[in-house]
């Protein structure tokens, strides 16, 4: 598979990085925002392959963030992955158009995994543009 865009929205700098560094590892590509007005412009405004979305924001939260995306993206795979663990909160998730929801703390092989198998599900990643001049392909 080839690298997917990901984009990782959390407050907490601390696991919004080492998300991030864990995709990288994995040979994605990972872009970060720090709350979910940042992530609902980034989503919007650029061609990724999956979000990856805390549901504890400040402003916006990520079930806000979640609703907007669905009325922009419907097509577009989010898994959630946050600390509120409560059976409600997985089935609003879920209910509201999460690919997947992961709960802190997490195994980052665990995760790995579930990123995998939501690209895989949702057909891989987005192909990139191919611009041909004569026998030369960029």
């Amino acid at each position: 598979m080839s690298a997917a865009r990901v984009l990782v929205v959390d407050d907490d700098a601390a696991i919004r990085q080492t998300v991030a560094d864990a995709l990288r590892l994995a040979g994605h590509l990972a872009t970060e925002a720090r709350d979910g007005a940042a992530a609902i412009g980034l989503a919007t405004r650029e061609p990724f392959d999956l979000v990856i979305l805390d549901v504890n924001m400040p402003h916006v939260d990520g079930f806000s963030v979640l609703e907007k995306l669905r009325q922009r993206k419907p097509e577009l795979p989010i898994i959630m992955l946050t600390a509120r663990d409560e059976r409600e909160d997985v089935v609003r998730g879920l209910k509201l158009g999460a690919d997947d929801y992961i709960r802190k703390p997490f195994g980052l092989e665990e995760f790995s995994l579930r990123v995998s198998a939501v690209l895989r599900r949702a057909g891989g990643v987005r192909p990139t543009s191919v611009v041909t001049c004569g026998d030369v392909q960029l």
